[in-house]
């Protein structure tokens, strides 16, 4: 599959528009740039204690210039600076545009639906509904999405370079990164089970919450409040364990 199809077919997944898939990809790149400048101070750190221990050991070698480390920490800070701030406003800021047309879009299926459709429904239920998952998608596309393809590539940039540095330090360090993603594939099938377990609950607690605020009067009126809610009860306990 070309990189094209693949991208159209993200974007179909994700009902992203052509703009909102460009920002998500900018923002992983942000990301990305963002975990490397988090490694600039270890690595003036490591340059000072390199120097400086050195001195020590062969007191032949000039002491180092504090100097020029204040300068690598300036240059740092500026870049971190830098790097944060773009990593913020192409991740959270650019999000808010995209999730506008999301919800202009939405808004217009709702506006062709035939009016039986509104009066078999809720519609403060479906307004709250549609908010949440649009709530939902701002916060994947905001946190998660761009910083999840930052790890990803960050990590692969580092083990490389490291890698080609010394490739028995590089194994040391990232033979873990495999490993956990087999134990994620392997546990895929236990996580969906529970996670659809978990979801079945949730549905189950807010159509009783639902129901209880609907029918209040009459579940008083029946003399049944004690029983509705001590099985409301029962059924959020079974949603925590889940």
């Amino acid at each position: 599959m070309s990189v094209s199809a693949r991208a159209n077919r993200f974007r179909d997944r994700y009902a992203l528009s052509e703009t909102g898939y460009h920002d998500l990809v900018v923002g992983g790149f942000w990301c990305t740039v963002g975990n490397l400048s988090q490694m600039l101070p270890m690595a003036v750190i490591f340059l000072a204690t390199n120097d400086f221990v050195g001195h020590l050991l062969d007191s032949s070698r000039p002491l180092p210039n504090i100097w020029q480390y204040v300068g690598m920490i300036a240059v740092v800070l500026v870049l971190l600076f830098v790097a944060q701030w773009m990593q913020y406003s192409k991740t959270y800021n650019a999000v808010f545009p995209e999730s506008a047309r999301t919800r202009i879009g939405l808004a217009e299926q709702l506006r062709k639906l035939p009016l039986s459709f509104f009066g078999r429904r809720n519609t403060a239920d479906l307004t709250s509904a549609v908010l949440d998952d649009c709530a939902q998608v701002e916060q994947v596309f905001s946190h998660v999405m761009p910083e999840l393809i930052g790890t990803i590539c960050s990590t692969t940039i580092a083990a490389v370079v490291m890698f080609i540095y010394d490739w028995r330090l590089s194994l040391a360090v990232f033979w873990v990164v495999p490993v956990s993603f087999i134990i994620v594939g392997l546990s895929s099938t236990i996580q969906t089970k529970f996670g659809t377990k978990y979801l079945r609950h949730t549905i189950v607690v807010a159509s009783g919450i639902q129901e209880c605020l609907e029918c209040m009067s009459q579940i008083r009126a029946s003399g049944q409040s004690a029983r509705y809610m001590k099985g409301l009860s029962d059924d959020i306990d079974a949603m925590e364990r889940a």
